[in-house]
């Protein structure tokens, strides 16, 4: 992977900086999860998240759904821990030259995976989300 992106004209030094931006960025958004998840949890649905956008797109389906607990572990924890293992990963590329291409192989295989897994359990989710309004609509019709 390192040669693709070297003969690409592209620094990997440059894509390491990214991802580990965007390992900050998933656990900033994690952590929010959680924090939602636990004050669902406490409180219920008195209050909506912020990420309610419609009754199709919404966070605290997801997060009182079926699908949001993996073995009793919240999947936003699991997500958390995801992304302080790629930040550390990223640091560790940074510092070892000599280990850094296998390190990027593990990330790319790493992440390709959560991302299959993340759009498996999006699509789980909407799947639950659309057939509880379609057997609500069917039963006002």
């Amino acid at each position: 992977m390192t040669r693709i992106l070297m003969s690409a004209g592209y620094s990997t030094r440059k894509w390491i900086f990214a991802s580990f931006f965007a390992a900050i960025l998933g656990l900033i958004d994690t952590a929010v999860l959680i924090a939602q998840h636990y004050r669902i949890a406490d409180e219920g649905l008195m209050q909506r998240s912020f990420c309610t956008l419609s009754s199709f797109i919404d966070c605290d389906t997801a997060l009182t759904s079926s699908y949001a607990h993996v073995m009793n572990i919240p999947v936003a924890e699991l997500g958390f821990l995801f992304y302080a293992v790629v930040a550390i990963l990223c640091i560790w590329a940074l510092s070892s030259e000599k280990r850094r291409p296998s390190i990027l192989a593990f990330l790319f295989i790493s992440c390709g995976l959560a991302t299959c897994f993340g759009i498996y359990m999006t699509l789980r989710v909407q799947k639950e989300t659309l057939d509880d309004y379609l057997e609500e609509t069917l039963q006002e019709i």
